[in-house]
């Protein structure tokens, strides 16, 4: 009891702080999910009228779940809808999960109707806005956006973005993934040393599951290709 009484005001002190900590990570986490819930709610009505108006226009991708869905509207008659969607998403201060989900998803969208310079807008301004780094939906967009540059060509730009997921651990679930698509854009580079390294690292990986062979495949191309250029003419 001595000791109790001698401590009491420490004791009272860390209890009070425990309690106060545990009170603020709950409101903190109540106000998020509300703030997300409100974005979800002004997000629909855009999702809604691209949805509808594609369909009026004859096209079925946006709404689409298949990949394989092919059937375009043309793109004029709903770039308004698509114009709105895309203006109101680049309007937040604030990034939310709902946001992030929807420029994904709208992204995806304007890549199938071929305006990936329109999706690399939106995505890149949704990665800088973003508030949760450390999340695992940030680390899937940073791949969505790092493919895009790929596709475009812009390698080295696509290199920063995967190197920056492999520095999440958030996003541990895709570091064979990305750093298969890291070792592509070495190779297109030209930093053919590198791009060898991480093949090897792939392959050797007992982890990497279906991407070893994937590594594998691609190292047997690109020594191929090596040996070609090697071949005197």
């Amino acid at each position: 009891m001595k000791w109790i009484d001698a401590y009491k005001l420490h004791l009272i002190v860390v209890i009070s702080a425990c309690v106060l900590t545990g009170f603020s990570y709950w409101a903190w986490n109540f106000y998020a999910q509300k703030q997300n819930e409100q974005a979800e709610k002004d997000l629909y009505p855009f999702r809604s009228r691209l949805i509808e108006a594609e369909k009026k226009a004859g096209g079925e991708l946006f709404n689409s779940r298949s990949l394989f869905q092919d059937k375009k509207a043309d793109f004029e008659s709903i770039s308004t809808e698509v114009e709105d969607y895309k203006s109101f998403l680049m309007s937040q201060t604030s990034v939310r999960p709902a946001h992030i989900i929807s420029a994904m998803e709208l992204s995806s969208f304007l890549v199938r109707y071929e305006k990936k310079d329109q999706a690399l807008d939106l995505l890149d301004f949704v990665r800088m806005k973003s508030s949760s780094r450390s999340s695992w939906l940030y680390s899937v967009l940073l791949i969505q956006l790092g493919t895009l540059f790929m596709d475009k060509g812009d390698f080295t730009r696509a290199i920063d973005l995967f190197t920056e997921v492999l520095s999440l651990k958030s996003a541990e679930s895709f570091y064979q993934e990305v750093l298969l698509k890291t070792a592509v854009c070495y190779e297109s580079i030209g930093e053919l040393d590198r791009a060898s390294e991480i093949y090897t690292e792939i392959r050797q990986n007992k982890n990497a599951g279906l991407y070893k062979e994937r590594a594998l495949h691609y190292d047997r191309l690109f020594r191929l290709k090596q040996k070609l250029e090697k071949k005197p003419k």
